[in-house]
């Protein structure tokens, strides 16, 4: 992960990217377009949210970033904000500890999802996504956080996120328990997008046994989620509710997903 430098604004403390990854992908905007954007593109508003509370060591972190144009003019721009589109960059700063950016938010990249779009007045787009991936290096201790999000222009203009602050906790019980076996599996890093369930009948099982034994917890909850999915798309519809139906409210993410699938299977 590569460092970046943290700058104090007033009493805010701001993170600025010292070195960029080129992006592979460019658009290629008008010149009008690319004119309209760079008056504009600072102008708009860009937020980023997360559930006011504590997480666990190891639990994915849902994040909602909002993109706004509150001023009076259209602005011209993209409203990409999917992690998989790449145009959104996440900050993370240890207390007391150099800031780094996350370098893989997404297991896959859909770069044709961005287009150029003129935003009207009044425009608001959001888009809520976990830090899911590799989560022993971005969050790798107990302590507090602070999370920043940057967002790309197709002329490579960038608008900083507010920064939020969240806690990461030590897991007891059977939280415990479940953090441990990840640990000592060593597959954490890609465990809650369901790494290689699809296609290996031995990582399956491991999964469906995992969600068994540690059922109620955090972890299970993108077991359960993950299998669900499988299920779904290979239109084992029964199967696919059952463990859609085990997933708990305590991840906010997984329960929003597991609830609009539960109202988008057909009717039993």
């Amino acid at each position: 992960m590569e460092n970046v430098v943290l700058y104090k604004h007033g009493r805010l403390s701001i993170f600025v990217v010292v070195a960029m990854l080129v992006i592979a992908f460019r658009a290629a905007p008008s010149s009008a377009q690319l004119s309209a954007s760079s008056a504009g593109f600072r102008s708009l508003t860009f937020t980023l949210s997360v559930p006011s509370r504590s997480f666990l060591l190891f639990e994915p972190v849902p994040v909602t970033i909002t993109l706004e144009n509150r001023t009076a003019q259209p602005v011209a721009a993209h409203a990409a904000l999917s992690f998989s589109a790449r145009t959104v960059e996440v900050l993370i700063q240890p207390e007391g500890i150099s800031a780094y950016r996350v370098e893989q938010l997404s297991p896959v990249t859909f770069r044709g999802q961005v287009r150029p779009l003129t935003l009207p007045p009044g425009f608001r787009e959001a888009s809520t996504e976990p830090l899911i991936l590799n989560l022993q290096k971005i969050l790798p201790t107990p302590g507090k956080y602070g999370i920043q999000a940057v967002l790309r222009n197709l002329d490579d203009q960038e608008i900083l996120s507010n920064v939020v602050a969240i806690e990461v906790v030590q897991p007891v019980g059977l939280d415990q328990l479940a953090h441990q076996f990840l640990t000592d599996s060593g597959k954490v890093d890609f465990f809650f997008v369901g790494g290689g369930v699809a296609g290996d009948p031995v990582r399956y099982d491991e999964y469906e046994t995992f969600a068994r034994i540690y059922q109620g917890t955090v972890y299970a909850d993108y077991a359960n989620l993950s299998l669900g999915q499988l299920h779904e798309a290979r239109r084992e519809i029964d199967t696919a509710r059952t463990f859609f139906a085990k997933v708990t409210k305590r991840n906010e993410y997984a329960a929003q997903r597991a609830a609009e699938a539960l109202k988008r299977l057909p009717a039993q």
